[in-house]
């Protein structure tokens, strides 16, 4: 399934043809990450240096960055999928969110719910400024976002000309993923920013 909270996919599982096509359907989550660990792996190397990872809120920990060469945003696409924090959050539903949650209709959504600014249509502007604003002193943007989400690209492209020379990389999706963010006919766009 496209998120991790769609109810129908319990009814997919349980469909042979379905599970034929894609096993993944029927298969724990826990699974298929712990299959998909090597090629994530793979995909680590030492640079030689120590390296963290955080997990925060994006606009405080931008700010506290030091001696970053780039920094790669990937908000959730605004206005273009129904509830970005309950749907897309494998990792953290795998790793923390269902700790001690209450669940409202078994098994839909748990309680209490996280709130982003990034994700609503009346506070992404705000949320989006500010991230840029903390994120003067790294040299290199990479912003990753969808042609059919809020705000358009044109004003996204306008906020972060504010700060950077703008470039863009469009790959068109030629069949449905799934999301109205991600339909056949609309585009992932890399927004690349540069110092001036």
């Amino acid at each position: 399934m496209g998120h991790f909270a769609h109810t129908q996919a319990l009814a997919y599982a349980a469909n042979p043809e379905r599970v034929k096509r894609n096993r993944s359907l029927a298969c724990p989550v826990r699974d298929l990450f712990l299959e998909l660990i090597p090629k994530y792996n793979a995909a680590v190397f030492d640079n030689g240096e120590n390296c963290t990872s955080q997990r925060g809120d994006a606009i405080e920990f931008v700010g506290t960055v030091e001696n970053a060469d780039v920094v790669y945003f990937d908000p959730p696409y605004g206005n273009s999928h129904s509830d970005y924090q309950q749907f897309y959050h494998l990792l953290e539903t795998y790793t923390e969110y269902w700790k001690d949650k209450l669940f409202v209709n078994g098994v839909k959504r748990y309680e209490p719910q996280r709130k982003t600014s990034f994700a609503q249509k009346s506070t992404i502007v705000g949320a989006l400024e500010s991230l840029f604003e903390k994120s003067e002193r790294i040299p290199y943007w990479i912003l990753s976002y969808n042609d059919r989400s809020f705000p358009n690209i044109d004003t996204l492209c306008k906020m972060v000309g504010k700060h950077r020379q703008v470039r863009i990389e469009r790959r068109l999706y030629e069949a449905s993923r799934g999301g109205k963010g991600s339909v056949a006919g609309s585009s992932e766009i890399l927004i690349i920013g540069e110092r001036k």
